[in-house]
């Protein structure tokens, strides 16, 4: 979709409220801190984090110099008890470069898992807050960084699998390659590419950006996944591809349209007009052979007559497309009459 920017004004409809009584909500009530015994929670959780720590540096030693990129480091697994899910955030450390990339909860247990990347050189990291949370008090008496260590039932080294975050049914099984949909850490994608490239792997060009991640996805099976994962500092989660519509964008104009056209001679209309669904967005193509069933061209407005119907910004056409198909890959790849808007279907 092209970019522009954002210059338009905001879309006020005047005199069409009324005011409605509101009732805020209810805050979330607050979880105590588990109850700890001082000393010996510090010692316990300090025994799994070295124990961690030590696997951490076999995998260190494991690292292929030929492939390793980005910020050398390893991930964390902290457990945390139910009720205290709200703790992950606190696991990151901005300054020192230290993550928070997954958050899961597994339906074996009630404590949850949070994922956590740390670079190589602030391995010490958590070992110093356990030690402070032992031996150091608040102002008001209470030890250090409580709200944190009191929260964590243990820490172990993270495996491929601990960036999983999909139905764990659907991991592949050993030797299995599959689509995997990569969630990268944004300010690392290079280090991602630059891997994927000496391990030769397969790389969907298409991708989806958020503020804080970009998704793509790599063929292979979870051995040389596990690869990507031990040299190279930039995923964040991991998930099976379930559809892959990334390969009908990037055929010909002539490809799509015969795509197009097959689905388009699929189509079977609605018996009542039940459904109607409005878009106010930037134009649209009427003629488009996936729409013209279902819009009538005097059903086109706009605001302003000096104002164009059409679409020129690639933006309206697509939503109208979301609208009457949602997932339009599966609706492409299949042989079967297609139902458009069957309030049955809704």
């Amino acid at each position: 979709m092209p970019e522009h920017p954002r210059e338009l004004p905001h879309l006020y409809l005047r005199g069409s409220g009324k005011p409605e009584p509101y009732t805020s909500k209810t805050p979330p009530p607050r979880h105590a801190l588990p109850q700890r015994e001082r000393a010996a929670h510090a010692e316990a959780i300090r025994d799994t984090l070295r124990v961690a720590l030590a696997a951490a540096a076999t995998q260190r030693n494991e690292r292929d110099p030929a492939l390793l990129a980005g910020t050398a480091g390893f991930y964390l697994d902290f457990e945390i008890p139910a009720g205290s899910e709200n703790a992950a955030e606190l696991l990151e450390n901005r300054l020192k470069h230290i993550e928070l990339v997954a958050f899961r909860q597994p339906v074996t247990t009630e404590a949850a898992i949070a994922t956590v990347f740390v670079p190589d050189t602030a391995s010490e990291h958590f070992l110093k807050k356990i030690d402070k949370y032992e031996q150091e008090n608040t102002r008001k008496g209470n030890p250090k960084g409580e709200a944190l260590i009191a929260r964590i039932d243990r820490v172990t080294i993270a495996a491929v699998r601990s960036l999983y975050t999909d139905d764990p049914d659907l991991y592949p099984a050993d030797g299995e390659a599959i689509w995997w949909e990569v969630w990268l850490r944004n300010e690392h994608t290079d280090s991602f590419r630059a891997v994927t490239e000496r391990l030769n792997l397969p790389v969907q060009q298409t991708r989806l950006s958020f503020p804080d991640r970009e998704v793509c996805l790599v063929y292979g099976d979870s051995a040389v996944i596990g690869r990507l994962f031990l040299n190279c500092d930039s995923i964040a989660e991991l998930r099976r591809a379930k559809d892959l519509p990334g390969h009908f964008v990037t055929w010909s104009n002539v490809e799509q349209a015969e795509w197009a056209t097959d689905l388009a001679d699929r189509i079977v209309m609605p018996i009542t007009d039940d459904v109607a669904v409005c878009i106010l967005d930037s134009g649209v193509t009427v003629t488009h052979p996936l729409l013209a069933p279902a819009l009538a061209p005097n059903d086109v407005q706009v605001y302003d007559p000096a104002w164009s119907l059409q679409d020129n910004r690639g933006h309206g056409t697509n939503m109208a497309g979301v609208a009457l198909y949602g997932d339009l890959a599966s609706v492409l790849e299949s042989a079967s009459d297609h139902s458009l808007l069957d309030p049955a279907a809704l």
